[in-house]
């Protein structure tokens, strides 16, 4: 185990007791590593959070926007999350933690990759100053069909005018494939796993090999099989053709 991961389908600072909990994986797992996913919008509106986040081993906060129109166009905030206030909450979680920051920012060509943008991500990254800026991009089939990946020299644009003020890594892509396990599995089990694989998030069939341990020419026919009853269905992007739940 690298980390107990605080993610999900959701906002995990919105549980109200997540700072019981993050105190109990320090008291009870101290060998274990704790690391937060967030949206970090909730710092604008609550206080303890600060306190409570603290001694995460790995918090990785979201910045999708570095002004106040990319911030409407890209994370579509309810009306009183003021942009000013979350860049600043941003800045003093920077501040307060012990653990390591790492920011998540996540480019969507045409919305937030102008050149003007680029110049204030590096402005925010440099009041912020997180351990590391992780660029991603589109890397499955999004919420809304007219998001694309972005380029890798715009990537690398970005990675240019930050790196003056963090360490940058892109991610967004497998590190590459694993090798497959000798797990095996009636298919009755792989279509109920598939589906479930889908349900949180769109997979590829390499995607599904190498968590599930199991031989492509089975997730194929599986997948096939789900193709036609209309259970699954099947999206292309530069990654390669992705699983995705109907």
């Amino acid at each position: 185990v690298d980390y107990v991961t605080f993610s999900g389908a959701g906002e995990p600072t919105l549980h109200s007791g997540i700072g019981e909990i993050i105190e109990f994986l320090r008291r009870e797992y101290p060998s274990r590593k704790t690391c937060l996913l967030t949206n970090a919008t909730t710092l604008v509106f609550d206080e303890s959070l600060f306190e409570e986040l603290r001694d995460v081993h790995l918090l990785v906060p979201s910045l999708d926007a570095a002004t106040p129109e990319s911030f409407a166009a890209v994370n579509r905030p309810a009306p009183e999350i003021v942009f000013e206030d979350f860049l600043e909450s941003l800045v003093r979680l920077g501040r307060v933690a012990e653990g390591e920051l790492h920011l998540e920012i996540f480019v969507v060509p045409g919305v937030n990759d102008s050149p003007e943008e680029i110049k204030a991500f590096a402005e925010a990254v440099s009041k912020i100053k997180p351990d590391k800026t992780l660029l991603n991009t589109l890397d499955r089939p999004g919420s809304e069909s007219w998001v694309r990946p972005a380029s890798s020299a715009k990537l690398a644009e970005f990675a240019e005018a930050i790196r003056p003020f963090s360490p940058v890594e892109t991610i967004g892509r497998p590190a590459g494939a694993v090798e497959v396990g000798s797990v095996t599995l009636s298919d009755d089990g792989i279509v109920d796993r598939i589906l479930e694989m889908v349900a949180r998030r769109p997979c590829t069939a390499l995607d599904v090999v190498n968590s599930l341990g199991v031989g492509e020419e089975v997730v194929a026919r599986v997948v096939g099989g789900l193709v036609e009853n209309g259970r699954v269905k099947l999206e292309s992007l530069e990654r390669g053709e992705f699983i995705v739940s109907c």
